[in-house]
């Protein structure tokens, strides 16, 4: 069985890798502090990312708006020009 310490736990942590400590590492105050604090920083990179992804869902829906709005008001001057007799 391979003994992990403490600093081993929170790089394979930082990797993703779900590490446990054995029950013979005993973890100090600080080191439960630094885990803590390592967990709390990849969930608030987790939200980012997903924050950012639907901001760009967002943008684009604005573009496919913007978009839309453009070929209507095309579709109006044109259906206005036909309307007069032409340019």
């Amino acid at each position: 069985m391979i003994e992990l310490t403490p600093a081993d736990i929170i790089r394979l942590r930082a990797l993703g890798v779900r590490a446990e400590p054995d029950c013979t590492v005993r973890l100090t105050r600080d080191d439960e502090i630094i885990i803590a604090l390592n967990d709390s920083l990849a969930e608030a990179v987790r939200r980012e990312r997903r924050a950012w992804a639907e901001a760009r869902r967002w943008r684009l829906w604005g573009y496919v708006c913007l978009l839309c709005t453009t070929a209507s008001i095309a579709a109006q001057i044109i259906g206005a020009v036909a309307r007069r007799g032409g340019w």
